[in-house]
């Protein structure tokens, strides 16, 4: 496994020395959670404003809208 060595300030890594303590785990292993966890918060906060923005745009909503109902196949079996 290829490492990297990155500059983080001493209370950031005092922070990751914890968790990885009361986790019972590695500080490498906490900060690989910790950015996984954070890309998937960002991949969210951009997938949410790309659908606000879609739902700003009545024609562009209404084609989306629309093409739900097509792959919609749920809708006359009760669930």
């Amino acid at each position: 496994m290829q490492t990297a060595t990155i500059r983080i300030r001493p209370a950031t890594r005092q922070r990751l020395a914890q968790l990885a303590a009361q986790t019972q785990s590695t500080v490498p292993k906490v900060l690989e959670a910790a950015v996984e966890a954070y890309r998937r918060q960002v991949f969210l906060e951009q997938t949410n404003r790309a659908f606000a923005q879609l739902h700003q745009d009545p024609k562009a909503w209404n084609e989306y809208r629309q093409e739900i109902q097509q792959w919609e196949t749920t809708g006359n079996d009760g669930l």
